[in-house]
């Protein structure tokens, strides 16, 4: 049987390997690969992308082996993080440009979508006024809670703005036969984009046709905190432009605070909340920008 990383060994002959994670990486004597558990959607994936043009992504070596895809290893260039990152946005608009279409949908699907953001915007809101009423109360506050006292306005705010802007959404949708999808990365973060000779994607095992604004959301989520976002944002509608509900449904996503537990005292508490306060204020700074510039054309 070729299934073995020992038989693999043999073929290829590595002088050293190293792991990371579920990934191998072996030195070989005349080309470095990397080994990665087999996944026969993987393949349809890549067909897929090929079939709409879209070739920014590593291509398997051999898949000759029964419990491996060989990919050949991609030497990467120094670049500034930055720089990395506007160019990641490209070819990400690159992907949902060539692999998008329109797809026919009847009311029931925005109805659907919008009770279940509702929903969670609802529990979200809940959630934390609820923490606040008992919090507030206390005597004297934990480091926590004083940060969570700090920034309750804020969260509360942002519940809000998602409540506004989901009924906006749901006017400009409700009206709508169709809806643009593409073929989606589905994990998108700054470590699954490699700048060789070209520039690649990689780790498309997630993959999946929907709307191009979930992809900007996990983008957003992964690195929001790493990169300038605006960049990044008006790298990609560059290359690939949002509609009005896409934009909305893409600030309504980013802007639902995350639900953190503060009622035990783990020491990461205090870490979590402080990230929160940050991603908070970093996603209204990312916002206000659109919003004043549509309140200035309304005052024209």
């Amino acid at each position: 049987m070729n299934n073995s990383f020992e038989n693999i060994s043999r073929i290829y002959k590595p002088y050293k390997y190293k792991i990371i994670g579920k990934v191998k990486i072996l030195n070989c004597q005349n080309i470095d690969i990397v080994l990665k558990p087999k996944n026969d959607k993987l393949i349809q994936t890549h067909k897929y992308l090929s079939s709409r043009g879209f070739e920014n992504y590593v291509k398997v070596q051999d898949q000759d082996r029964d419990n491996y895809f060989i990919y050949p290893y991609i030497y990467e260039n120094s670049v500034p993080y930055e720089q990395k990152g506007n160019d990641m946005a490209k070819t990400v608009a690159l992907l949902h440009a060539k692999t998008s279409y329109f797809k026919d949908i009847d009311e029931s699907i925005v109805d659907k979508l919008y009770l279940d953001i509702d929903n969670n915007i609802e529990y979200v809101k809940e959630y934390y006024s609820k923490l606040y009423d008992d919090i507030f109360i206390k005597k004297y506050y934990s480091p926590v809670e004083m940060v969570f006292i700090d920034i309750y306005s804020k969260i509360n705010n942002a519940c809000i703005f998602c409540k506004n802007e989901l009924e906006n959404w749901y006017n400009l949708s409700l009206d709508k036969k169709s809806k643009r999808v593409a073929l989606l990365h589905n994990n998108l973060k700054i470590k699954h984009f490699l700048k060789g000779e070209e520039d690649y994607l990689i780790s498309f095992d997630n993959a999946k046709i929907d709307t191009p604004v979930l992809d900007l959301v996990k983008f957003y989520k992964n690195e929001y905190n790493n990169l300038d976002f605006s960049k990044i944002l008006n790298t990609y509608t560059y290359h690939f432009d949002l509609n009005i509900d896409e934009y909305k449904l893409f600030f309504i996503l980013i802007s639902i605070p995350n639900i953190i537990d503060i009622s035990n005292k783990d020491k990461n508490n205090l870490l979590e909340i402080c990230n929160l306060k940050n991603y908070l204020y970093k996603t209204e700074e990312l916002i206000r920008p659109y919003y004043s510039e549509n309140e200035e054309e309304e005052k024209r």
